[in-house]
């Protein structure tokens, strides 16, 4: 259980579907965090995270972009990826301009209908959620986006002013 939530809190979640309470405080902290940054539109980000979209994201933007899904798929050049056991997705390649397509002064053209891995970053990435299914202590920040990194280490200043108290 985590350090402050009732002994209830994930009880159903981690009994009814077997996942271990440590894990999802670790998914809680991502959340945390994740709720808690806020953004410097510096850009970084949309050079170097490579973009995944799923079917339903590729739906929002093309909607936003005013094309067709396959338009969307085509003038992008999104290249279908497909894991054993995991969900379908495209690749989005960032090209020889060596930045997203949907990135024009550090704003992204289609905020309100980028993709979900857009929208979880810095702290709700794939890397991370499987990071604490795996139970690693780490949190990935790629190195680049200075907010993530300052906001890591205030939170970890917190602690040890609480701790020390």
């Amino acid at each position: 259980m985590c350090e402050d939530d009732p002994p209830s809190a994930y009880a159903g979640l981690s009994d009814g579907l077997g996942i271990n309470e440590e894990i999802l405080c670790r998914i809680d902290l991502l959340k945390s965090l994740q709720e808690d940054f806020e953004c410097k539109r510096c850009g970084e980000c949309c050079k170097q995270q490579s973009i995944a979209f799923t079917e339903r994201d590729i739906l929002l933007a093309a909607n936003k972009t005013k094309l067709s899904s396959d338009e969307f798929i085509e003038r992008f050049s999104l290249s279908p990826v497909m894991n054993p056991g995991e969900l379908e997705f495209y690749r989005l390649t960032i090209g020889k301009i060596g930045i997203c397509p949907f990135c024009a002064d550090h704003h992204c053209t289609i905020y309100d209908a980028r993709p979900q891995v857009c929208r979880g970053f810095p702290f709700l990435t794939p890397e991370n959620v499987q990071a604490a299914f795996e139970m690693e202590n780490v949190i990935h920040l790629g190195g680049y986006c200075k907010a993530a990194v300052d906001l890591v280490q205030k939170n970890y200043k917190e602690q040890m002013e609480e701790e020390t108290k």
